[in-house]
């Protein structure tokens, strides 16, 4: 039986575009999958670790290669990893943030992130591995922000244990191949690494006899700088310059190259170079400055100081201040948290030293700034010299016995007069002008304006200075006898400068004035030495000596800062001379070498309590008198405040055989004292008592 044939029409092709519309295929969107997405979430985890600013290596290309290559092998594995892996990283990394922005904000996103994906089980598997891949890229942002702890290198260590589960995971499930290769990667880094070490190990081998050589040179250098050899300093900073030079070069060659490109061992080598190479140049520097920049060079002689040397000295001093602020700058931006601790502890006090050595060069340099102004360098200056006899109490130590005017001009040194305080009266019988607005009502009690010899009653420097200048063109009658500044000698101070000059003789003495003579004479020797009615030969003598010890003072060669330091400085410290002029920058400087004899600087909310005692009676009693002082403060937590008592007991050993120029006018045996107290807190009220002056032997008195 034969097959019939088919109709033609059943063989004809159908043409799909004659279809109906309703029967055509719904178009498929297309669909992202987690594959087509990790590249683009690795490349933006990338970019922002690379631009994060973390420093392994210290070098700019190297450390955005290697911060971009963490964050995108961290965003990899975690595409790969179990979710566990990942939440447990985020966890870690946000556990370790200790809650410091941004680092919480990117590991708070990170860990939400990982956490959804693990409670939402109806999320397909490709979605969770694009979740995850996400939650990496955060997570590893705030892996490379985690902070420090307690110990240097603790972020390193906090870095690593949050990215080890995803690490691990990843690595499980990867295929033999991409394990095999792994191994082989992880085994040349690591390879390349010791390698690195053991080279940068072999040049620190190589040069640390010479490092430690230069330091010791440097410092032993420095030491006899102090002790004024310069000739054995100047030789010793030069062997210093030549080790660390050579180090440097060693430090700096071939045998580190590797190593700075290796994290963590590059931090440590280019601290080393660094600190090696900020030594040369600071021993170059020291070199430099003793060799064309001595500062025992700046001597008086014949009352002049060459200011051309002063000047000279300032731009080398600034040079070397420069050089000193680069290298702290350099050791600081090479103290990172992955030092390893020792070697930041040292890279720390060689800061610290270095921070020693800068506040030194800034004074130094301070001074042959502002010394050619204070010289005369550009105009005449006129100080005046106020010696103070402490005999005869005042509240800056004593009154003013004699005074001297000294000229500067141009580097030289001249004594333009001298003389007993009240012969700077011209019109002593005229009422003198004061601008009593000025000045404390207790200062102002004194009568300064008509009497010169209390010019120092009070602590305050600069307000002597500033009544001294509104002063003494009136008491000359020429407006234009002006002075620029003040300077104060006791007799201790007084003595010093006769250490400079040698014994000096005194007019109506046999013997002549000597530094280990002169402060007992002034105190009490010329009260017994000179009779009642030699009051005006003595006060000559005084006026005489004080003119004569300035003017050999000025005629001879005078040593340099260093020996000068040594027999002023003592007494500079202890207030017994001061110096202070009208220019800002120059009372810092003076006030920086001790000259100024500042009220001691106290912070706010504390007290201050300051005594001071004056002379009631001309008398010279003060000499003979001990003080004791107690201070006693009760305070009362609930009420907010505090009580002070303070009792102030002077007693006065005054021999029964002084003269009448020591006792002075007494009466009834009571040689009254004024106490003058300084305190931020309001005085409640004062209590006196006064014992009889019986066989010149004074009992105490509390005021």
């Amino acid at each position: 039986m034969s097959r019939a044939a088919p109709d033609d029409r059943t063989t004809e092709s159908v043409d799909s575009q004659a279809l109906p519309s309703w029967l055509e295929p719904e178009p498929q969107p297309a669909r992202i999958t987690s594959g087509d997405a990790l590249p683009v979430i690795m490349a933006v985890a990338a970019v922002a670790a690379g631009l994060s600013g973390q420093q392994p290596t210290g070098n700019a290309g190297a450390d955005f290669v290697y911060t971009a290559a963490f964050a995108g092998l961290i965003v990899w594995m975690a595409h790969r990893a179990p979710v566990q892996a990942v939440v447990a990283m985020s966890a870690l990394a946000m556990l370790f943030t200790a809650f410091t922005i941004p680092a919480a904000i990117t590991g708070l996103i990170g860990l939400s992130i990982s956490v959804i994906v693990m409670t939402q089980p109806r999320l397909d598997a490709d979605r969770q591995r694009l979740l995850l891949a996400v939650s990496a890229g955060f997570a590893s942002f705030t892996i490379l922000h985690l902070p420090s702890f307690r110990f240097s290198g603790s972020a390193s260590i906090a870095a690593a244990l949050a990215a080890t589960p995803v690490l691990v995971g990843g690595f499980r499930v990867l295929s033999t191949a991409h394990r095999r290769r792994a191994r082989w990667a992880t085994g040349a880094i690591a390879a390349f690494g010791l390698g690195a070490t053991a080279l940068a190990t072999m040049a620190g081998a190589l040069v640390v006899d010479d490092v430690q050589s230069g330091i010791d040179q440097a410092q032993e250098g420095i030491d006899a700088l102090e002790d004024g050899d310069q000739a054995e300093a100047r030789g010793l900073l030069e062997l210093a310059t030549d080790n660390l030079t050579r180090s440097h070069d060693v430090l700096s060659g071939p045998l580190t190259w590797p190593s700075k490109v290796v994290p963590i061992l590059a931090q440590q080598t280019r601290a080393v170079e660094t600190a090696v190479d900020q030594g040369a140049t600071l021993a170059e520097t020291a070199e430099r400055v003793v060799t064309t920049a001595d500062v025992e060079q700046i001597r008086g002689s014949n009352g002049a100081i060459d200011l051309d040397l002063v000047r000279n000295l300032d731009v080398e001093l600034s040079a070397a201040n420069g050089v000193i602020t680069s290298a702290r700058d350099s050791l600081r931006s090479v103290q990172t948290p992955w030092l390893l601790p020792p070697l930041a502890s040292s890279i720390g006090d060689v800061d610290d030293d270095l921070a020693i050595a800068a506040d030194d060069i800034a004074l130094a340099n301070l001074g042959t700034r502002v010394m050619p102004r204070i010289l005369g360098g550009d105009g005449l200056r006129r100080y005046m010299v106020m010696f103070t006899q402490p005999a005869e109490a005042r509240e800056f130590g004593g009154f003013m016995a004699a005074y001297a005017m000294l000229e500067a001009d141009n580097g030289q040194l001249r004594l333009a007069e001298a003389g007993p305080a009240l012969e700077i009266l011209a019109a002593p019988d005229e009422d003198v002008e004061f601008d009593s607005l000025r000045y404390p009502q207790h200062y102002l009690s004194r009568n300064p304006h008509l009497f010169p010899q209390n010019l120092p009653s009070t602590a305050d420097l600069f307000t002597i200075a500033t009544a001294a200048a509104e002063l003494v063109p009136k008491w000359k009658q020429d407006p234009g006898y002006t002075i620029d500044g003040l300077i104060t000698l006791d007799p201790y101070a007084l003595a010093a400068m006769l250490e400079l000059t040698g014994p000096l003789p005194m007019a109506g003495r046999p013997e002549p004035a000597t530094a280990d003579t002169i402060v007992e004479f002034l105190l009490r020797g010329q009260y017994q030495e000179f009779e009642v009615g030699e009051r005006t030969e003595r006060l000559d003598s005084l006026g005489e000596l004080a003119g004569i010890t300035f003017e050999q003072l000025l005629s001879i060669d005078v040593p340099g800062p260093e020996e000068l330091g040594r027999i002023f400085g003592p007494v500079a410290r202890q207030n017994r001379l001061t110096f202070t002029t009208f220019d800002v920058e120059e009372t810092l400087f003076l006030e920086r070498v001790f000259l100024t004899a500042p009220l001691p600087e106290v912070a706010e909310g504390v007290d201050l309590l300051g005594v001071y005692s004056q002379t009631g009676i001309a008398s010279k009693l003060a000499s003979y008198e001990t003080r004791d002082l107690r201070f006693e403060v009760t305070v009362d937590p609930s009420a907010r405040t505090a009580v002070g008592t303070g009792t102030i007991s002077i007693t006065n050993n005054v021999p029964e055989a002084a003269s009448p120029y020591v006792t002075g006018d007494v009466i009834d045996g009571t040689s009254p004292v004024e106490v003058v107290v300084y305190s931020r807190s309001e005085l409640a009220g004062a209590q006196e008592w006064s014992g009889k002056y019986e066989a010149f032997e004074l009992p105490a008195q509390s005021y």
